[in-house]
């Protein structure tokens, strides 16, 4: 399968590339989550610095800039020394412009105090190694869209990694001061605290479901020169969940950007909705509700089976349920369905429930192939007894691509396909391939044994034929209806 919806988890390179648009602060993922599914779970924020920084310990760095000079080497640790704590005191002048340092008086002299750093000459002793090197070779590690980058190196004990640029004057200036080892340092070590990417190419998984807002301005984790007060929520949730804090109790406190209308419970925003839906298999699906930050219940629904192709239907539901935002969180479907709504930044699952079984699962989210913007949608449901995902994407231009696959299984012939869709709705670069069922003797295409009467060969050659032609049939049929759902997308119907 040549496109799928990718997600990818918090092993992986976080990278800083130029982008604008709004963006919400963010835990990242694995901030209280086990890496693996049977792992335990973790304590709050303990891969990350945060915690040792609350107990009061320093922050040991080792930098690894080759060929700087010893005065390089002096002014790239103050600049990282000055980055660690810019974290902490920028977010205390921001508490104090807002004349709100009663409100925040437990943490203010914490944050005041700002971050001990220390900067050691071995390696094996280090919590954070900073490799300084020419852009382009950071390019060449991070990604060519990256400017920098983090990641977590898990052996004895958590190590953090981080790349960044060395100063180039040209660079500095055609980037609007964007790519600088100050600037770029400054967004990485945001990820050594524990806070995610929140530039608009990030993808939404690497944030947390629930520890992020929902709506927010710029920020230093998104494409902004400078820590700002979307930064300061984040840091000031982070050590909240760290510390055990319930900030404002039942009611939560109001972010420090003026004009959010965000308050956060427990570090979640409440503007995010009551529910969180998520699934391992895309077989059974997982539904938390909860309530001012804590979470009432989970619920569990397994696929029910259906026997017609999910994505055309034609689904109308009234609305129970919104959120400030006035989205919808809950809704009932005219044939008695309960819909629910999961929301993370660009994207969002609708998940229709009937009978205490989930009839099918939608994903609406943006991708960014080679760059760019592109509008995705995938369905989860069951057809015929078999797992089936139908998924699509496409541009301004209209242009994009469909898939669908059907997993394989012993007792039914399965298909794969995937397709693009220039500008002109021509179909191009067809993707085919069938799994035949291991007992369908008629349909699955073998050799004709040559010891068979010639009656019996005749007969095997013809039910051959036609087992192929009836699955040739169903992938032309399911090829259309994926054609006409791509157009349903690029020109929905005028309301």
């Amino acid at each position: 399968m040549k496109k799928f919806f990718y997600l990818l988890s918090a092993w992986i390179v976080l990278s800083g590339p130029l982008a604008y648009g709004e963006a919400p602060w963010g835990a990242l993922a694995d901030f209280d989550q086990p890496l693996l599914p049977n792992q335990q779970p973790v304590q709050l924020g303990e891969r990350y610095l945060l915690p040792q920084i609350l107990r009061g310990e320093p922050v040991r760095i080792f930098i690894d800039a080759a060929g700087a000079s010893e005065k390089q080497q002096e002014s790239y640790q103050t600049m990282i020394a000055d980055n660690y704590n810019e974290w902490f005191t920028k977010t205390a002048r921001l508490i104090e412009q807002s004349k709100r340092e009663q409100e925040f008086a437990d943490i203010l002299a914490l944050l005041k105090k700002g971050v001990a750093v220390e900067f050691v000459s071995e390696l094996y002793t280090a919590d954070v190694v900073i490799m300084i090197r020419p852009f382009s070779e950071v390019r060449r590690w991070c990604g060519l869209s990256a400017s920098g980058c983090y990641r977590r190196v898990q052996m004895a004990r958590n190590v953090h990694e981080i790349w960044l640029p060395k100063d180039q004057f040209l660079l500095k200036v055609f980037s609007r001061g964007k790519v600088s080892t100050s600037r770029i340092g400054l967004h990485e070590i945001g990820h050594s605290l524990g806070l995610s990417d929140q530039y608009e190419q990030a993808i939404d998984s690497t944030s947390h479901p629930r520890y992020a807002s929902a709506r927010s301005g710029k920020a230093i984790m998104n494409e902004a020169n400078k820590i700002t007060c979307d930064d300061a929520d984040g840091l000031i949730n982070l050590i909240d969940l760290v510390r055990g804090t319930a900030r404002g109790g039942e009611e939560g406190w109001k972010s420090l950007c003026p004009k959010s209308e965000d308050y956060y419970v427990r570090g979640q925003s409440m503007l995010r909705g009551n529910y969180v839906i998520y699934t391992p298999d895309k077989e059974i699906f997982h539904l938390d509700t909860y309530e001012k930050g804590k979470k009432v219940s989970t619920q569990s629904f397994s696929l029910a089976d259906q026997h017609q192709f999910v994505p055309l239907l034609a689904v109308r539901e009234t609305v129970l349920q919104r959120d400030p935002l006035g989205r919808a969180v809950l809704a009932k479907g005219e044939s008695g369905e309960t819909m629910y709504y999961s929301y993370r930044f660009e994207s969002s699952i609708r998940l229709a429930v009937k009978d205490g079984r989930a009839l099918w699962a939608e994903v609406n989210y943006f991708a960014w192939p080679q760059g760019k913007k592109m509008t995705g949608k995938i369905y989860y449901f069951k057809k015929d007894g078999i797992l089936t995902t139908a998924g699509l994407a496409f541009s301004k231009r209209k242009n994009g691509y469909c898939y669908y696959v059907e997993t394989p299984t012993p007792n039914r012939n399965t298909l794969e396909m995937s397709f693009d869709i220039d500008k002109r709705g021509v179909v191009t670069n067809e993707f085919l391939e069938s799994t035949f069922a291991a007992n369908s003797r008629a349909q699955q295409p073998k050799g004709i044994s040559a010891q068979a009467s010639p009656s019996d060969r005749r007969a095997e050659a013809i039910a051959q034929e036609v087992g192929q032609q009836m699955q040739i049939n169903r992938r032309e049929k399911i090829k259309q209806q994926l054609i006409v759902w791509f157009n349903q997308q690029i020109s929905p119907p005028k309301k």
